[in-house]
């Protein structure tokens, strides 16, 4: 088991289902520790106990993975969110394709760093 430090910087902006990101309204960090066997177990073991989201490494934008020359430590992740910041759910989604309601894109800039202790 091992301790990382995840940190996560939030873009909240205004989602129109037929326009896209309209306005910027929100923004804020968080830092977590987390134990966890991997790295992966830890990103997911955060979107889980510290953001309430569901999370799918399968749709998260991972940097270095994309493009060459870029940190290893680094992933984006978009949720879909209500006005009080809690993941849509689907009788919410539909509402927003129907343009009665508005949600919010949280997109999420994550960095996790592996804790070591040492000797002074």
């Amino acid at each position: 088991m091992y301790t990382y430090i995840i940190k996560t910087s939030h873009e909240i902006e205004i989602n129109n289902y037929n326009e896209g990101l309209t306005k910027h309204v929100n923004s804020y960090t968080l830092k977590n520790e987390i134990k966890a066997a991997t790295p992966r177990e830890a990103v997911q073991k955060y979107f889980d106990e510290y953001l309430y989201y569901s999370f799918d490494i399968k749709n998260a934008y991972i940097l270095h993975e994309e493009e060459e020359n870029e940190p290893t430590n680094v992933l984006f992740y978009d949720v879909l969110t209500d006005e009080e910041n809690n993941e849509a759910t689907e009788k919410q989604r539909q509402l927003w394709k129907k343009d009665k309601l508005t949600l919010y894109n949280n997109s999420i800039y994550l960095e996790i760093f592996l804790t070591q202790l040492t000797t002074i």
